[in-house]
């Protein structure tokens, strides 16, 4: 069939014309070609600006206007139909680009879809002289609607009434926000920020809002799949829709095998959901401690890497420390703690968790037992073989606590009493082959043999040591260290009595559980176990970490001897522990007689147990002995912490003599003969000392040896003679030096982290509080709080501050339950001391804006034992508030207990749930019954 059927006729004409065929066409005859011509010109002439709209739409030939006689065909084409909103007079060009928005992940996307006018009459396809004519019906007038454009910005109407396209900011937002992950997709902070948007796309619909959260996130893995970050914050929004996402947390712990971030996250969503079990937590501990473990003797790692591993898995298993005692698993942790430091501190030989099985099951006697030689002495026997004389040991009787129940309390509060006090004094397991009816006090190598490593650096090995003595209770708020066993209010509360009656925190003193002491102090059987490890690591350890164990011995002396002395009737137990520090220091001296620090700090134990002659003649004997200067600057640091308040005429002449080339011996026996020249070079000395410890302070920076550096003793002691020289540029020195030691902090720098805490509080205790200087001194609190937001002391100090001010806003703000749990409990603290001062009858305590910040609190920071039982113990044990801390704290004992404080007769079924998770329970409740019905 022919395309020109016109043109079928002249098929027969003969050849002689074939030049002039397409003359003898009808469909090109002539006339219509003159006439087309004419009518081009005619456009050309008038150009038109405006598009004739109308519906339907014709093709049509321009010839077959002027020929309507001649026969010729006109061709008609289907109408088509054409919405048009927008009537523009603004020049519209053609987009040809597709709208990627729409289909950028897989489904229509919720974007102002792009309106597309033509600017031109031809249409590809057609001849030239073919044209398209738009013809527009009348409609009626609609109130007209502003549309946001996608890629321009259009006014419309007359220059006199001009209506202008508002923009959606949120609109606006998502199609920046697509286009930059579109463009850059590496921008991770772009990917988050759109995930977040969904939640006000969506509104209420909190699921379809999550999936879209998820396919967003599913995006931007696909481009970042080594991002921790992004896969984290997909699992989050993945367990809200659905319930099974525990082959999505292995995985992504299988593919990011040394990220600490993910194994923590990992660990914490082991540890909710409705079928928790306290053995599948411990499960993902054993799992990650021995990956990581693993991971450090790989031979692709860098010395930097193996080390960062390290610290990491150190992390991990404090964390693992604080579960093991929030479940009740209190001697399952000693145990392994033992272990750690009988393999790490005791004998570095030992390389194989086998050889510490065949170590324990010998029945030899570990740390912490009378009469135990340590791993290397027996394993040298072990291999030598032979046969040992076996002594039969006297049975001593143990420390008992009073169990008799008290007829006049209810089954309840019996059993509460009861199984604080075993948890209390029952920490240090039994052996297999020992009779106990307590079954649980038994542990057996299995239960803990997934958790053992070995560690290399110094700093890590002697890190078990301070977290025992952590673990037994003790806590020394002058060095730097992560809020271990935040759980437990009495933790925070302890710094709360130690500063003195600050208010009333009668609201916060509440049963803390197995773990509440009265002060910092263990008790007194602990307090004789941790002596005995001590002594024994002290008297048979390696060389590198003997002056470390012995310094970390006198630091818990030094504790117990300062919160002793604040008590009253504590004389007995304070001369005692004088008595304890001397022989375990006269045992570290013995064998590294040059080391000052324990010279310092026995020293600082006999002023603290008051024998104030007996101190300063330890301080002169080794100031005099001392050649190095950084031995000199230890001991006059620690003669400025004991003697600046009662004596401050005999700090100045020493630290003239610091200056002044370490002349000591001078100020001690003709201290007449200190003349204004000799102090006049002690302080410039100082001075010069401290600029150039500033300058080196970057190099010589190092996190190894856990106390102050030799630039921050410097530092101090210049300070200080400032202060008693009467001079007004303390302050102006301290902040100063105080910016040196911040660049390295905020690299990250342990050593500097502890140097710049010392530092605040030194120069707080400088400038006194007074009514002149309040306001520097309301500056160097807030100036601290920004390196220290969390710390006791600088928190406590600014309560202090705002209380007795009008305006309580700074304190309100700078605690914000959303940063951190110290400064959640903190903004709690100051509420109470702000309704205490405003009270008018008693201590009355509204409660509702306490409860409003700890329903933000858990909010964010949701598996914080300690905030869950604030709000149970504000909201007086509101069922709805006990269900839901214990779903998110199923593990915690503690909040059990206070279930049965609240609910005393669901006592039965609470115990049963304990038993059925795993927490550890010590008294039957049958027990309790029976000792009641004698």
């Amino acid at each position: 069939m022919s395309l020109f059927p016109s043109a079928s006729a002249l098929a027969s004409a003969s050849n002689n014309d074939k030049d002039e065929e397409w003359l003898q066409n009808k469909s090109f005859k002539k006339d219509a070609a003159e006439a087309l011509r004419k009518h081009q010109e005619s456009l050309k002439e008038e150009p038109t600006d405006e598009f004739k709209e109308e519906s339907p739409m014709v093709y049509s030939d321009h010839s077959s206007n002027h020929e309507s006689g001649s026969g010729s065909e006109q061709e008609e084409y289907q109408p088509i139909e054409v919405k048009h909103e927008v009537d523009s007079s603004d020049t519209i060009f053609v987009d040809k680009a597709s709208d990627k928005n729409n289909l950028y992940f897989g489904k229509p996307y919720r974007v102002p879809i792009p309106k597309f006018y033509r600017c031109v009459d031809s249409c590809i396809g057609l001849p030239k002289h073919m044209q398209i004519i738009f013809k527009t019906k009348k409609k009626r007038k609609r109130k007209y609607v502003a549309t946001d454009p996608r890629y321009f910005h259009k006014t419309m109407g007359d220059d006199d009434d001009t209506v202008e396209v508002t923009e959606d900011p949120f609109k606006t937002q998502t199609e920046i926000l697509n286009i930059e992950t579109r463009e850059n997709p590496t921008n991770i902070e772009a990917w988050m920020e759109l995930a977040q948007l969904q939640d006000r796309t969506h509104g209420k619909r909190v699921k379809f809002a999550n999936e879209k959260k998820v396919s967003i996130l599913n995006k931007a893995i696909a481009a970042n799949p080594k991002n921790v970050d992004l896969k984290l914050k997909r699992l989050s929004f993945l367990e809200n829709i659905s319930e099974d996402s525990d082959r999505e947390w292995k995985n992504l712990v299988f593919q990011h095998p040394g990220d600490r971030r993910a194994w923590e996250a990992y660990i914490g969503h082991t540890m909710s959901g409705a079928s928790f079990k306290v053995h599948r937590t411990l499960k993902a501990f054993e799992k990650c401690i021995q990956t990581l473990s693993s991971l450090r003797f790989q031979s692709f790692q860098t010395e930097e890497t193996a080390a960062k591993t390290e610290l990491d898995l150190l992390e991990i298993f404090e964390k693992l420390v604080e579960y093991f005692i929030e479940s009740g698993l209190v001697e399952r942790c000693v145990l392994l703690l033992v272990l750690l430091m009988e393999v790490n501190l005791r004998t570095c030989s030992c390389s194989s968790v086998e050889e510490v099985k065949l170590f324990y099951e010998s029945g030899e006697a570990i740390l912490g037992e009378k009469k135990s030689s340590g791993w290397k002495i027996w394993s040298e026997k072990h291999q030598k073989g032979g046969w040992s004389s076996v002594v039969e040991e006297e049975e001593e009787e143990e420390f008992v606590d009073d169990l008799d129940v008290d007829p006049d309390l209810d089954l309840t509060h019996n059993w509460l009493v009861m199984e604080a006090t075993r948890g209390k004094r029952d920490i240090y397991p039994w052996r297999l082959k020992q009779e106990c009816e307590d079954v649980g006090r038994k542990v057996s190598f299995e239960d803990i043999k997934g958790f053992i490593f070995f560690t290399k650096k110094v700093s890590s090995r002697l890190r078990f040591l301070r977290l025992f003595v952590k673990t037994l209770g003790a806590r020394n708020e002058n060095v730097l260290e992560r809020n271990f066993l935040l759980s437990q209010p009495c933790h925070l509360t302890h710094a709360l009595h130690s500063t003195g009656t600050l208010g009333d925190i009668s609201q916060l003193k509440f049963n803390c559980g197995t773990q509440c002491t009265d002060t910092v102090l263990p008790r007194s059987p602990h307090h004789e176990l941790l002596c005995l490890v001590l002594e024994q690591l002290c008297s048979n350890c390696p060389t590198d970490v003997k002056k470390g164990v012995a310094e970390i011995g006198m630091d818990y002396f030094v504790i117990r001897a300062t919160e002793l002395s604040k008590c009253q009737g504590k004389k007995a137990e304070l001369k005692k522990t004088g008595k304890e520090a001397k022989k375990f220091a006269k045992m570290a001296l013995k064998m590294d007689p040059l080391n000052f620090v324990v010279w310092g700090k026995l020293a600082r134990v006999e002023f603290l147990t008051g024998k104030a002659d007996d101190s300063l003649k330890i301080y002169q004997n080794s100031l005099c002995t001392c050649k190095q200067q950084e031995d000199a600057l230890v001991l006059c640091v620690s003669y400025i912490e004991s003697f600046y308040d009662s004596k401050p005429e005999s700090v100045k002449p020493i630290l003239a003599a610091l200056g002044d080339g370490l002349n000591f011996k001078e100020v001690f026996q003709k201290p007449e003969k200190v003349t204004g020249a000799m102090l006049l070079r002690g302080g410039r000395g100082l001075e010069r000392l401290c600029e150039d410890m500033a300058c080196l302070y970057p190099s010589v920076c190092c996190s190894e040896k856990g106390d102050l550096s030799q630039f921050a003793n410097t530092l101090c002691c210049h300070a200080v003679f400032l202060a008693l020289s009467f001079s007004t540029n303390v302050d102006k020195t301290l902040k100063q030096y105080i910016s040196v030691i911040r660049k390295e902090y905020n690299s990250g720098n342990t050593q500097a982290a502890m140097d710049l805490k010392y530092i605040h509080n030194l120069r707080l205790r400088l400038i006194s509080p007074c009514i002149v200087r309040s306001t520097s001194y309301r500056n160097a609190v807030l100036y601290a709080l920004d390196d220290f937001p969390d710390c006791p002391e600088f928190s406590l100090k600014l309560c202090q501050l705002e209380v007795g001010s009008a305006i309580t806003s700074t304190a309100r703000k700078l605690f914000s339950p959303a940063t951190s749990i110290a400064a959640a409990f903190y903004s709690i603290y100051f509420e109470l001391l702000s309704h205490q001062r405003t009270a008018v009858h008693g201590n009355y305590v509204n409660p509702s804006r306490v409860i409003n910040l700890l329903e933000r609190a858990v909010t964010k920071h949701n598996h914080s034992v300690l905030l869950w039982r604030l709000l149970v113990h504000f909201s007086k044990g509101s069922e709805n508030v006990l269900t839901r801390a214990i779903f998110a704290c199923p593990w915690s004992k503690s909040i059990a207990c206070d279930q049965i404080r609240f609910k005393p007769d669901k006592i039965s079924d609470v115990i049963k749930n304990m038993l059925d998770v795993g927490i550890r329970i010590r008294t039957p409740i049958e027990e309790v019954q029976l000792l009641l019905a004698m």
